[in-house]
């Protein structure tokens, strides 16, 4: 087979288009997964800082209510010794 028949030349070129293809193909895939990727790294990302905000103010409520109750008892107790004084 020659190098310049038509044959050689259209093995070539689809040799070619095969090889560009398969390379296109495979970039786009790439490049899919990636943002797919990011898309998910993000989701997680926001869904871990809301939980991390619920789980925040969970404990700031829960640190609030007990100094309302520390202050119900330390005014109980004060009222309490004042009778006894007076």
């Amino acid at each position: 087979m020659s190098n310049n028949s038509i044959q050689a030349k259209f093995l070539k070129n689809m040799i070619f288009i095969a090889v560009a293809s398969i390379v296109l193909w495979s970039v786009l895939w790439i490049q899919g997964e990636y943002s797919d990727f990011n898309a998910e790294s993000e989701r997680l990302r926001l869904e871990y800082i809301q939980f991390q905000k619920a789980l925040i103010k969970q404990e700031v409520n829960n640190r609030v209510r007990l100094i309302q109750l520390r202050k119900r008892q330390v005014e109980n107790i004060i009222k309490v010794t004042i009778k006894d004084r007076v």
